[in-house]
């Protein structure tokens, strides 16, 4: 027997099925099965090595494997005799909410224990490469904090020693006889980043005291600058989310920090000005805890609106969100910056300064309310701004402009999507190959945040365009139909059977451009797929969904041969339920 017998490897064996789980995932409920076989053979006498195999399973870069491993852990595996796991842990904080109610399970019904040395031992699981299991580790770290905060100062000096060890510039290593020395230069970045994101982690329990330091050390120590595009926007992220919680009592301590920052000497360098870039966003953060009526609001509105021309999206979005709060605290200025934003919008000679210039006028209206849209006759001058035929960049601004204000106002700007549609069929068209694609992202955001009234409202009008004799009309309809991709999941499972008949009869049209328009509208549907079982027969049910009579069948014999290995997302449910 497999269970008994001292001659079967059954570590070398429960290794190898994990691998292969994540390697053959054509294969994986097979290995699965043969998994959980194994555990229900050896629970008897598995061994402590052979525990602590599986149990460094559930950290697994595989969402599929870390949930196959939990649940031949929650079914068999007696863990008792531990106290504390680390993994496991990290399991009770997976993105998957599946997963994390089955580590809880077991963290439970084996009465694991966090202990005052637990977050210590976490924080070597922040250098993961994976992105979501970095996060696992700086959920699970703040968590560890929070049942005991008395380890809260210790813990946030070893990551920023961690930090400032990781951060070191990587300079070649050289022999005795001054050869260059074959050695490992990459940068470890993802140490860094999984710093960042347990500093983001920890700001609802962040202590106040700590805080002037800790914002000192952001600017003086390099974070705010870090070399790493990703490391630098986490940070960023991770000090607004400090100071946003808890920032109100500290202001008058922390504008000195930051202004003593920005008023200091420039050097010219890019680290300066990365630095500069940031501590503006944070000035901004911090503005939000100043008193309505503050002399210093209009000086921080300034800094920010200044910024808005960095060419890092990251910070343009930073700016946007710091804006609202401190609008509302000095209304009587919202026209000016207003009139200011959209000059920038529309004359611009810089991309970044166009796209700034949007993020920041979305900002300032959901500040001062969506009513300063009618008041200040903001949609009139995107209006005229879109069908000004001589300035490409106008056109391409203004459409920057139904896309953030789409974005950063949510279903408070769905009204306004429905008046802009005949809008974003002409800009389909356009001659300029930047205005039709700011167009398309255009048509993605405001359709993605559709209600069903919404959708039912703009829904006719379109296929109507694609009876249209001129052929640039009916392109328009079938791009802004390929937009409707993009709609939330619920919308586009209603929506489809309406939206793919139509579009694939386009496919015939006489005009090359407008077939080659529906060919792409239909591929953007395939395109939101990412279930790797359904993207495989995406073409079988669109076909099935454009002439239910013919392709039923066929799609319905595809689908019953699918063995779903991959958990289905929104969209591949909607297409498959449609």
């Amino acid at each position: 027997m497999i269970g008994t017998d001292p001659n079967v490897p059954r570590g070398k064996i429960l290794k190898l099925l994990i691998n292969s789980m994540q390697r053959y995932t054509a294969h994986y409920k097979l290995i699965k099965d043969c998994l959980l076989d194994l555990c229900r053979c050896i629970a008897g006498s598995i061994s402590l090595d052979e525990i602590k195999i599986l149990v460094g399973g559930v950290i697994s870069p595989e969402v599929n494997v870390r949930t196959a491993i939990l649940q031949a852990i929650d079914a068999e595996i007696d863990l008792t005799d531990f106290d504390f796991s680390e993994e496991l842990w990290l399991a009770c904080h997976d993105e998957l909410d599946e997963n994390a109610e089955l580590a809880k399970s077991i963290w439970e019904e084996n009465t694991l224990e966090v202990h005052q040395d637990s977050a210590g031992k976490i924080i070597p699981f922040l250098e993961y490469m994976d992105k979501p299991l970095r996060a696992a580790a700086a959920r699970s770290l703040a968590e560890a904090v929070r049942q005991f905060p008395d380890v809260f100062s210790n813990t946030l000096d070893t990551l920023q020693d961690f930090y400032r060890e990781k951060a070191k510039p990587i300079l070649p290593a050289y022999d005795e006889f001054g050869m260059l020395k074959k050695v490992d230069n990459r940068d470890p970045w993802e140490f860094r980043s999984g710093i960042a994101l347990a500093f983001k982690e920890l700001a609802p329990i962040f202590i106040s005291a700590r805080l002037v330091g800790f914002c000192a050390f952001l600017i003086e120590g390099g974070p705010l600058g870090d070399r790493n595009h990703t490391v630098r926007e986490e940070m960023i992220e991770a000090a607004t989310a400090i100071i946003a919680d808890q920032g109100a009592t500290h202001v008058e301590e922390l504008m000195e920090v930051f202004e003593r920052s920005l008023e200091g000497p420039d050097d010219g360098s890019e680290l300066r000005d990365r630095i500069n870039e940031a501590v503006i966003i944070l000035y901004g953060a911090l503005g939000r805890h100043l008193g309505s009526g503050e002399k210093r609001i209009p000086g921080v509105v300034d800094r920010l609106l200044a910024t808005l021309s960095t060419p890092s999206e990251t910070v343009q979005y930073a700016v946007a969100e710091c804006l609202p709060p401190l609008i509302k605290a000095s209304r009587d200025k919202a026209p000016d910056y207003i009139k200011k934003l959209l000059d920038q919008l529309f004359t611009a000679k810089a991309y970044a300064a166009r796209r700034g210039a949007a993020y920041g006028l979305a900002g300032v209206i959901k500040g001062r309310g969506i009513s300063a849209l009618k008041d200040y006759r903001v949609m009139s001058a995107l209006r005229g701004a879109v069908e000004n035929k001589k300035e490409p960049n106008a056109r391409q601004g203004a459409l920057f402009a139904y896309e953030l204000l789409s974005l950063i106002l949510g279903r408070l700007f769905e009204p306004y999507v429905i008046q802009i549609l005949p809008l974003l069929l002409q800009s389909f068209g356009d001659s300029v190959i930047d205005v039709r694609e700011a167009c398309s992202d255009a048509a993605k955001v405001c359709f993605s945040s559709l209600s069903s009234y919404g959708v039912k409202v703009i829904l006719p009008d379109l296929l109507e365009g694609l009876d249209e004799p001129a052929w640039r009309s009916k392109k328009g309809a079938c791009e802004t139909l390929g937009a409707m991709a993009y709609l939330a999941p619920h919308q586009l499972a209603i929506s489809l059977p309406e939206i793919i008949p139509p579009l694939t009869t386009v496919l015939n049209d006489s005009h090359k451009e407008v077939r080659a328009a529906a060919n792409r509208s239909l591929k953007k549907f395939g395109e939101v797929i990412s279930n790797p079982e359904v993207k495989d027969v995406v073409d079988v049910l669109l076909k099935a969904l454009s002439d239910p009579t013919k392709y039923t069948d066929d799609a319905l014999d595809v689908l019953m041969k699918v063995s779903f290995v991959h958990y289905l997302d929104a969209p591949s449910l909607a297409l498959v339920s449609a």
